[in-house]
């Protein structure tokens, strides 16, 4: 180990008195790991930050070492400030935790886009999954012949991986034969379709094996995209709380509003400014919020999509990290309020 490391060690040492085991541990993870000291970067104040909360006693594996540094790092780039993971209130703080630390497989599983199908099928129906045209492992095995004049094409294993065919005989196949041999070459968890490393560490993608979808592709009656509706749902014992998240005009003027369960405006935004338009409370509100209540009862928190298509109701997808934790409330102090919804499950 080079005389820096060793450095570090000593200075943590006297910093936090750890037990020997640990440092011992931590040694052995920052040569495995190839974890190179930067002073410039933080590195060794988030190692001392590190020995710090593992004194405290909390459940840090030595293998996350790696993802603890970067979210960190990314937490600190972002809001200015080093999330509290020993006793996390905010918001924010609790998805870094749940990244962290709370690693249960069924999220891998419910975050699959075409696995979740199964899960969701068998507990409140097939009839709310979005039309499966095909599913295949590369986009040579596509069959182009077989599909409508418009689809949707996705992968399953991470997020902003679509192509929206509107017209099936103006596409480029080669094109899209390009795009998807990169994303299927994607992992989500540490990389972003944009070619950049994912910093947040989504670690609920990393074992997803990829697929290419195609889906039905959902609109309107005057052809336009449907709103999407995202139900923040919170498990307490007295019951699941929750609030609604209307996402209008995605793919152009993205704005945000957010409700209550009884579709009052709440006076906040998240990641996105909300609309200056009212939107009128849909009629199938409260049959949304009960599937998702559903969906949900297996987590202390989850995020439940759905589609609302001519009163018709689609499911979209379960989101256990939403914005990767790193979403801005306006007011600020809704990161602390929204926090305390959720009662973590440690």
């Amino acid at each position: 180990m080079n005389s820096r490391i060793r450095s570090f060690l000593k200075r943590a040492l006297l910093r936090t008195s750890p037990t020997f085991a640990k440092v011992q541990r931590l040694e052995d993870a920052l040569k495995d790991q190839k974890i190179i000291i930067r002073e410039q970067d933080r590195t060794i104040d988030l190692l001392f930050k590190y020995i710090i909360d593992i004194n405290y006693g909390m459940d840090l594996k030595i293998d996350n070492l790696d993802d603890y540094i970067a979210i960190n790092r990314r937490y600190q780039e972002h809001f200015g400030t080093y999330p509290d993971l020993c006793d996390p209130r905010k918001y924010s703080e609790k998805i870094q935790w749940r990244k962290l630390f709370d690693r249960n497989e069924i999220y891998t599983l419910c975050a699959d886009k075409y696995r979740v199908r199964e899960y969701v099928s068998e507990r409140i129906g097939k009839e709310y999954l979005i039309p499966l045209l095909q599913v295949c492992e590369s986009p040579e095995q596509i069959d182009y012949s077989t599909l409508p004049h418009s689809f949707v094409i996705k992968t399953n294993h991470a997020s902003r991986t679509n192509i929206l065919v509107e017209d099936s005989s103006t596409i480029d196949k080669d094109e899209i034969g390009e795009k998807l041999t990169s994303w299927l070459k994607l992992n989500f968890y540490r990389e972003l379709p944009e070619g950049k490393a994912n910093q947040g560490r989504e670690w609920q993608y990393r074992d997803i094996k990829p697929l290419v979808m195609i889906e039905e592709m959902l609109k309107e009656d005057e052809g336009g995209t449907p709103n999407d509706y995202k139900i923040h749902c919170f498990r307490k014992n007295s019951g699941t709380e929750v609030f609604i998240q209307l996402d209008l005009d995605r793919f152009a003027n993205h704005e945000r509003n957010i409700y209550d369960e009884s579709w009052n405006r709440l006076p906040f935004s998240y990641a996105y400014e909300q609309s200056e338009t009212d939107i009128e409370k849909p009629v199938a509100l409260d049959k949304m919020i009960d599937i998702a209540k559903s969906l949900s009862e297996a987590f202390d928190y989850v995020r439940v999509d759905f589609y609302l298509v001519k009163g018709r109701i689609f499911f979209g997808e379960l989101t256990f990290t939403p914005e990767n934790g790193f979403g801005k409330f306006v007011p600020p102090e809704f990161d602390s309020l929204i926090g305390d919804k959720w009662q973590l499950a440690k």
